[in-house]
């Protein structure tokens, strides 16, 4: 990319319930969610680090976008411009509360062409709370852009991206030509953490909203129960045995706990 033509940068940005948060229902398994609160998704805050570092190497903006039911706190909406995002752009509907990937999917890419020109697509692996992986991928067949996953590293020449990308057995380094989208995840970087003054300042950059219907069709989302149903989410019964293994040395206690779980059917010699 030139430096006459400054790249941006567009990072999707999940918000979800903070999943440390979240209680179970004795009674049913189901989980709580209305008392978990709200945060960006961990890996997204990756990517909007990698949005930022490449900002502040070559120029160019760095924008942030999201689709979602439910708008969360202000001072949660407000971290990603914290951060240093230059503007915040929202999908925001009561609709979308069904939603699934590929309406997800086919909405960001709507809201990325009113953004364009842009260089860079820029998501996370996956979301914490569904861990599905499939927006990245389904968003750049959208765009009809090339897609590089699990990038660990990401570096910015002229009109091409230089990446590293770790599969389960060996390291790649790919080139891949402009424009692109990368899902990145925790070993891409560490995320920044906004000072006083930062958080101070967020709130008077633009958060731009869109409504919905000037982005797609309503059979894009409104269709979304036929694709995918999902049945039950629960979390299986765990009661505790609430035994405490102590000794007066290390061999003493590691044989006390072996003990117990030889007891309990947990182990067989």
């Amino acid at each position: 990319m030139s430096p006459a033509t400054p790249p941006t940068t567009v990072v999707c940005v999940k918000y979800t319930r903070d999943v440390e948060e979240i209680k179970v229902n004795p009674a049913t398994g189901e989980p709580k969610l209305d008392q978990a609160s709200y945060r960006i998704n961990d890996f997204d805050e990756n990517g909007i680090e990698a949005a930022l570092a490449l900002r502040d190497e070559h120029g160019g903006r760095a924008l942030a976008i999201s689709v979602l039911a439910e708008r969360p706190p202000e001072n949660v909406l407000l971290r990603a411009l914290a951060m240093g995002i230059d503007e915040l752009h929202l999908v925001c509907d009561a609709r979308l509360s069904d939603s699934d990937a590929f309406a997800t999917a086919s909405i960001l890419a709507a809201l990325v062409g009113k953004l364009e020109p842009f260089a860079l697509v820029i998501c996370s692996d996956t979301s914490v709370d569904e861990y599905r992986g499939e927006v990245g991928p389904r968003l750049s067949e959208a765009l009809r852009i090339p897609s590089v996953t699990h990038v660990t590293a990401l570096s910015l020449g002229d009109d091409v991206l230089r990446l590293d990308r770790a599969l389960e057995s060996w390291l790649e380094t790919i080139e891949v030509a402009l424009p692109a989208l990368v899902t990145v995840g925790s070993e891409t970087n560490d995320p920044r953490m906004p000072t006083l003054r930062q958080i101070r300042q967020a709130g008077d950059k633009p958060i731009v909203e869109w409504a919905l219907d000037d982005l797609v069709p309503s059979e894009i989302y409104a269709t979304a129960e036929a694709r995918i149903h999902m049945l039950a989410t629960y979390a299986p019964p765990s009661e505790r045995k609430r035994i405490a293994v102590d000794g007066e040395s290390p061999e003493e206690t590691a044989q006390t706990l072996v003990s117990h779980l030889e007891e309990s059917g947990v182990i067989r010699f």
